[in-house]
């Protein structure tokens, strides 16, 4: 069996300002896994996050501090879930979510 392990080195997270004064950092950068994942990480404020979205790949999102309010919209019914700190949700493509 070969080894498919990638060193990965030097790694220079890109920090974003996006609306409300959340913070985006691009910790991994997708170019640095063949295009397979990226990873992010989101600071929010209170009351922050996009509008409802959806795309064609997946999210999963941890909760290291606070809390998270996930909406997801699925055959025109929207379910919403809290997430404390140390909680994990995985929303699939196409899956509208807020």
């Amino acid at each position: 069996m070969s080894s498919t392990a990638t060193l990965i080195r030097d790694l220079r997270p890109a920090v974003y300002a996006v609306a409300g004064g959340n913070h985006v950092t691009i910790v991994l950068d997708r170019e640095a896994t063949a295009g397979v994942f990226d990873v992010t990480e989101v600071t929010a404020l209170p009351g922050g996050g996009p509008p409802p979205h959806r795309h064609s790949f997946a999210e999963w999102f941890r909760v290291f501090e606070g809390e998270l309010t996930l909406i997801e919209a699925s055959d025109g019914v929207a379910r919403t879930r809290v997430l404390d700190a140390g909680d994990d949700a995985f929303v699939t493509p196409w899956t509208v979510h807020s």
